[in-house]
C-alpha cells in the first residue's frame, strides 16, 4: 500500500449544505479506500468571496479560509477514528458558490493528528524558526521521513512571505501567501526530528500566517524530498492541457509529485496554473494563483513514464513549477504484487478475487504455487520441462 494515492479524476462531494457552522460529513461513499486514515480536499469558489474550511471531527483546526473567486485551497484531513467522517464549514454566500473535492487519500505509512495544533509563531520575524515533529503513538523521531504541515493566511489583504524546509537546510523562502490562502506541504525533517518554518510577520496583532502540523510521513512510506528545488521552465500553455515530463526531477519509481507552483512577480498579474494526470477529465477552468511572487502547494500522478498534464496562461513572466517532494513505488522483490494502471497502487494478492473453478478440471487459482515443483536446486542437472520452450498457442496474457 502506498503512502498517497491521488485519483485521476477527483471526486465531487454533494451534499454540502450551508449552516455558517463546523457541520459533520460522511465521506465512505467519495472514497476509493475506505481503509484511508485520511482524506485530501480541495475547494473551489466560482461565484464569489466565502469561507471554506474542512479539520478532524472534533479539533479545532486549522481555521475556515478566506476563498476568492476562481481560487482554490487544498486540506489534509485526518478522520481522527470517526471513521470515514470529517467536518467542514461554508458560510456567507450561497451554496452553489462552492465546489468541495476528494482529490486523494493518506494511508498507514502515514500518522496524522486527531487534533492537529498551530506551531507556535512569534517574533522576531523573518527568522526561521525549529520545530520538532510531535510524535503520535509508539513512533520513534528515527522512524520519520518529512512532516505534513498546512499553512493557512488569516490576513485578509496583507501579503506575507513564508518558508518551509528541513532544518540544515539552506534554500530560501517559498514566496508569499496572500488573501485567505490555504494548502498543505510535505517537508523533510533532519535526523533529529527537526523542520523549519519562517514568516515575515503580521500586519496587526491578531493577523498572521498560520502553520499547522497535520502529521507525518514514515521512512517506509516511500517519500523522497528535495531540498533544493529548481523550477522547471515550463513553456507557457495557455487554454489547453499538454504533458508534463517530471523524469528529469523525480526517480524512475516515481509514482506521486508535488510541489508549489509560484507566479513571479513581473507584471504583478494573476495567473491561470494546474496540474492533473495524464487523461484526467478534470474541468479546472478560471482557477487562477494570486499575483505578486504568490506561490501555492500543488500535487499530482504520474503515468508510467513519469508524465502528468498542466495548464499555464500566457504571461511576460510565466508561471513555473517546482518539484518539492514525490513518492516512490513499492519494492517488494519477494512477494507477488500487482499495481492498478489508473491509481498506479499497489495492491494486495490477498485482495484479489480467486477465479471459479470447475469441478474436475484441474485449474488452479494463480495465487498458489504450481504443483509439483522439482526438489533439485535449479542449476543442477535435470530433465524438468518447463512452459517456456513447450509449444503452445500464443494469445494476450496476463502481466
Amino acid at each position: 500500500m502506498s503512502t498517497f494515492v491521488k485519483y485521476v479524476d477527483e471526486v465531487e462531494i454533494t451534499g454540502i449544505v450551508q449552516t455558517g457552522m463546523w457541520t459533520s460529513y460522511d465521506l465512505s461513499s467519495f472514497l476509493q479506500d475506505t481503509s484511508a486514515i485520511g482524506v485530501t480536499i480541495r475547494a473551489f469558489n466560482d461565484t464569489e468571496e466565502m469561507v471554506f474550511g474542512a479539520r478532524a471531527v472534533g479539533a479545532d483546526k486549522p481555521f475556515a479560509s478566506r476563498l476568492l473567486q476562481n481560487y482554490y485551497v487544498d486540506c489534509v484531513v485526518s478522520f481522527g477514528g470517526s471513521g470515514n467522517t470529517i467536518e467542514m464549514q461554508h458560510n456567507n454566500r450561497p451554496v452553489a458558490s462552492v465546489k468541495v473535492f476528494v482529490t486523494g487519500e493518506i494511508h498507514d505509512r502515514a500518522a496524522l493528528h486527531d487534533v492537529p495544533f498551530r506551531l507556535p509563531n512569534s517574533e522576531p520575524w523573518n527568522t526561521w524558526n525549529d520545530v520538532q515533529v510531535t510524535l503520535i503513538g509508539g513512533d520513534a523521531v528515527g522512524d520519520i521521513a518529512a512532516v505534513i504541515v498546512h499553512l493557512e493566511c488569516d490576513s485578509i489583504a496583507s501579503a506575507k512571505s513564508f518558508g518551509l524546509r528541513e532544518k540544515g537546510s539552506t534554500r530560501g523562502t517559498n514566496g508569499i501567501r496572500r488573501e485567505g490562502a490555504a494548502h498543505w506541504y510535505v517537508v523533510g525533517v533532519d535526523e533529529n526530528g527537526f523542520y523549519q518554518f519562517f514568516t515575515s510577520g503580521k500586519a496587526s496583532a491578531a493577523v498572521h500566517l498560520s502553520f499547522v502540523e497535520i502529521g507525518y510521513i514514515l521512512k517506509t512510506g516511500g517519500i523522497v524530498t528535495i531540498d533544493e528545488p529548481i523550477g522547471m521552465a515550463l513553456a507557457e500553455q495557455n487554454g489547453s492541457y499538454a504533458a508534463i515530463d517530471f523524469s528529469a526531477e523525480v526517480s524512475s519509481e516515481a509514482f506521486i509529485v508535488g510541489g508549489r507552483w509560484r507566479n513571479p512577480a513581473g507584471d504583478n498579474v494573476e495567473r491561470k496554473a494546474f496540474l492533473r494526470a495524464t487523461g484526467s477529465a478534470e474541468n479546472t477552468s478560471g482557477i487562477k494563483i494570486n499575483k505578486g511572487e504568490h506561490s501555492i502547494g500543488s500535487w499530482v500522478g504520474l503515468d508510467a513514464d513519469r508524465k502528468a498534464e498542466y495548464q499555464t496562461e500566457t504571461a511576460a513572466t510565466p508561471v513555473d513549477f517546482y518539484v518539492e517532494w514525490y513518492e516512490e513505488l513499492d519494492v517488494i522483490p519477494s512477494e507477488l504484487f500487482l499495481w492498478d494502471a489508473d491509481t498506479r497502487r499497489v495492491l494486495d494478492a490477498s485482495a484479489l478475487p480467486t477465479p471459479a473453478l470447475d469441478a474436475g478440471s484441474g485449474a488452479r487459482s494463480p495465487l498458489e504455487a504450481a504443483p509439483g515443483a522439482p526438489e533439485t536446486p535449479i542449476d543442477a542437472e535435470a530433465d524438468i520441462e518447463t512452459p517456456f520452450d513447450a509449444e503452445a498457442e500464443t494469445g494476450p496474457q496476463e502481466p
